[in-house]
């Protein structure tokens, strides 16, 4: 069940864009401040041991905290990938509402530079 609070306008659904932001906020929170791997790329190699995760890419390894690293369901950590993975718990915590047919969800790397996910819900 969503916990949107939904109003109607005269010619348009208005849902409370206090719990979207808390909602946003709470997946992103999930992201910021790790080093993200795609679990599903073939050119990373990722190891666990001793509390530590190594990332092997081609000749290059980096060792860290397992604390600093999230590992995600991903083929790679691109702003494309990442807007869609962000995208995705986002319907069935919104829920079925009436005017909303659509999600788009935009991921910045730097200024000027951004991805945008866009799911039709209809």
């Amino acid at each position: 069940m969503s916990n949107f609070k939904v109003h109607v306008s005269k010619d348009h659904l208005i849902f409370c864009f206090v719990t979207l932001k808390r909602l946003m906020r709470t997946l992103v929170d999930q992201l910021d401040h790790r080093t993200r791997l795609p679990e599903s790329n073939p050119c990373f190699r990722i190891t666990h041991e001793n509390g530590k995760a190594t990332s092997t890419v081609q000749d290059r390894r980096h060792v860290l905290p397992e604390s600093d690293v999230l590992i995600l369901p991903l083929s790679n950590t691109t702003a494309e990938k990442l807007a869609e993975y962000l995208a995705g718990p986002l319907r069935p915590k919104i829920g079925n509402t009436v005017n909303l047919t659509a999600c788009e969800l935009e991921v910045s790397e730097v200024e000027g530079q951004l991805a945008i996910d866009r799911e039709e819900w209809r």
